[in-house]
């Protein structure tokens, strides 16, 4: 049984907070910057994920960035740790789906506890509980993270309860968490 739909949702989530170090080497990049953090958050979907494939509404809510480490190797303190909370859109998001296929497609808006905000397109793919998170800053006021950064992650989710096996009872609910990375592309 597979609920990488779900994850998809959450993983954008998730994507859209965490970065990770950039390529030193790269010439339009002149030190290493970016952010690595965890994500977790839930998601509800309906009318619920089962064996066939079918139209899903996929909502996240409580999506948060924790445990962030974000920086550049030009500023002095580096690295410091901050958390975010993360919007996405469209929530509801849909797709289709089943337990075993369903991926999403949003974007994400990360709101830093610094007062900065990063928007982030994200695309989620699957297998079985996991959910990779690839994406793309479009806009950031962090100085660590720029538009064309390049977002990475993965998330495991879990139903929130056993009953939800998507054979006799169709998953509508999950927690999700994973880890985020963000940085400039190579």
């Amino acid at each position: 049984m597979s609920r990488r739909l779900i994850v998809p949702g959450a993983a954008v989530a998730v994507a859209l907070t965490a970065l990770v170090t950039v390529n030193p080497a790269q010439s339009a990049v002149p030190s290493p910057r970016g952010a690595l953090c965890q994500i977790s958050g839930s998601a509800t979907i309906s009318p619920g994920l089962t064996q066939t494939a079918k139209t899903q509404s996929v909502t996240l809510s409580g999506v948060q960035l924790t445990n962030c480490h974000e920086g550049s190797a030009a500023a002095a303190g580096v690295p410091t740790t901050v958390t975010a909370n993360v919007t996405t859109s469209p929530n509801p998001v849909s797709t289709k789906a089943s337990c075993a296929s369903g991926n999403l497609t949003l974007s994400a808006t990360i709101a830093w506890s610094t007062g900065k905000t990063s928007v982030v397109s994200v695309k989620t793919t699957g297998v079985a509980a996991n959910q990779a998170i690839k994406g793309t800053v479009t806009s950031s006021t962090d100085p660590t993270l720029k538009p064309g950064d390049i977002v990475a992650g993965d998330v495991a989710f879990k139903p929130t309860t056993t009953a939800q096996n998507c054979a006799k009872t169709p998953v509508t609910a999950v927690t999700f968490s994973g880890a985020l990375a963000a940085g400039a592309p190579k």
